[in-house]
């Protein structure tokens, strides 16, 4: 299955894309929370990244932290 990684700066931002999301499911790693789910047979993980950079770039890190591409 195809992985992708979506981002938004806030939740409002996402609402309509995450209801078109199946199997959704809210998990922590790394201390961050992220939403997967699944969208047309893609493995979909949904990260909200805060507002302005410093917090962006924080979050995005921990997001990536241990990720394999």
């Amino acid at each position: 299955m195809t992985k992708a990684a979506v981002t938004f700066a806030l939740p409002a931002e996402s609402s309509e894309f995450l209801r078109r999301l199946d199997n959704k499911l809210c998990t922590g790693r790394n201390a961050i929370q992220i939403i997967r789910g699944t969208l047309d047979d893609r493995e979909i993980e949904v990260l909200h990244t805060g507002v302005g950079e410093k917090v962006c770039r924080q979050r995005v890190g921990k997001f990536l932290k241990n990720q394999q591409f």
